[in-house]
């Protein structure tokens, strides 16, 4: 590979890096609008400790925002897929929970305008949500200059 030539996987990789970043961005945004909806969501699971739900209302969407821009910081790449696939991990197993216990819930993925009750097509776009986390981490590597 000469310096500064694209190839196929740097195309893929930064598909994969606008699909999640842009994924995260709604997700995180539509989240901050109204974090005392996205609390009582996070307590419909039943699986926080009393008094969490309110300060994760606060900081998770937050931090997708923040993900979803160092996305885009090459020297934070690396740590906000880390970031992004560990959230990937907890949201899958919210769903999957709530899913498996027969919740009547929604899911407040994308905020209260986007709330659907939890059913096997949400958890398999969770778990969609993971595996691009996943594959993003594994191929969005930096590059390696070579003499």
């Amino acid at each position: 590979m000469e310096g500064g030539s694209v190839t196929g996987w740097h195309l893929v990789a930064w598909m994969l890096r606008l699909s999640a970043a842009g994924l995260f961005a709604y997700a995180g945004y539509a989240k901050v609008l109204d974090p005392t909806t996205f609390a009582a969501e996070l307590d419909n699971y039943r699986l926080l400790p009393a008094g969490w739900s309110g300060p994760l209302s606060l900081y998770l969407p937050w931090l997708e925002l923040t993900c979803a821009t160092a996305l885009f910081v090459p020297a934070a790449r690396r740590g906000a897929w880390l970031l992004l696939v560990a959230l990937g991990f907890g949201f899958v197993g919210f769903v999957v929970s709530a899913w498996i216990r027969g919740l009547d819930i929604t899911c407040g993925c994308f905020g209260p305008g986007g709330a659907r009750p939890i059913d096997l097509l949400t958890v398999t776009r969770t778990t969609a949500v993971l595996a691009l986390g996943l594959t993003g981490f594994a191929i969005d590597r930096p590059r390696v200059e070579r003499s």
